[in-house]
């Protein structure tokens, strides 16, 4: 459940790259060896998903995994452990974990929690349905600057310093709420507050709603999860950022 849940949510992600697929013939699914084919280890059954994701399934019955981490600084998807490549790394395994990493400084765009189809049948708890508002979810990974482009033309970017990150709206999805793993700094680091600097007007400067199990701010707010730590960025609801 958790694997089919994480597949709907990461579609804004896939689709993209499908679409890119059909312009440049590189598909989502690439070998070790073509992203890095100079680095001298082929692992045949570890792969690249798009440009801000690895994967090293377990393919035998075990419960470690021997991971050939690429170049680069990569984050653990389930503990946010900060790890360093080029590396070979034995790394636990259990069934309901697969060893998947994100690049720092990569941009993920996902659904919201709790979708489970984009279908819009009626039958269905409309919880579990795509938003008819589509408000996009991505995951920002700092550490590192990246951007990534949607298929509707939307635009996120991830730059090192006060620059911060940026949303552009596309034609399909016109809001994000930004979750943020703050890479290479301490547990629990000190946030002093955030802002949101608009296209067009003055900076918005959002209340903290810390200490909230969970935020209800329809005039924007940002929030520390409590279970892992992470940022979350809660634009306005009337759309004035």
């Amino acid at each position: 459940r958790t694997y089919a849940d994480l597949h709907i949510r990461l579609f804004p992600y896939v689709f993209t790259y499908a679409l890119r697929a059909g312009d440049t013939g590189e598909p989502i699914q690439r070998a070790f060896g073509l992203v890095h084919p100079d680095d001298g280890r082929h692992p045949h059954e570890q792969y690249f998903f798009g440009e801000h994701l690895f994967v090293a399934p377990v393919e035998q019955e075990a419960r470690t995994k021997t991971v050939e981490l690429p170049p680069g600084t990569w984050v653990d998807w389930w503990d946010d452990r900060v790890l360093e490549g080029p590396a070979t790394l034995v790394e636990d395994a259990p069934l309901d974990k697969l060893p998947l990493y994100a690049r720092a400084g990569s941009v993920i765009p996902l659904l919201g929690s709790g979708v489970q189809t984009l279908s819009d049948n009626l039958e269905l708890d409309p919880k579990a349905m795509a938003p008819t508002d589509l408000m996009l979810r991505p995951r920002v990974y700092t550490g590192g600057e990246g951007t990534f482009t949607m298929y509707d033309g939307g635009e996120i970017t991830v730059k090192a310093g006060p620059a911060g990150i940026s949303f552009a709206p596309g034609s399909i999805f016109q809001r994000a709420e930004l979750e943020i793993v703050l890479v290479g700094l301490p547990p629990s680091p000190i946030v002093s507050g955030v802002t949101l600097t608009p296209a067009e007007g003055a900076p918005i400067p959002l209340d903290n709603a810390e200490g909230a199990t969970q935020p209800d701010c329809p005039g924007g707010c940002w929030w520390r999860s409590p279970g892992d730590g992470h940022l979350w960025v809660f634009p306005p609801a009337d759309g004035g950022y």
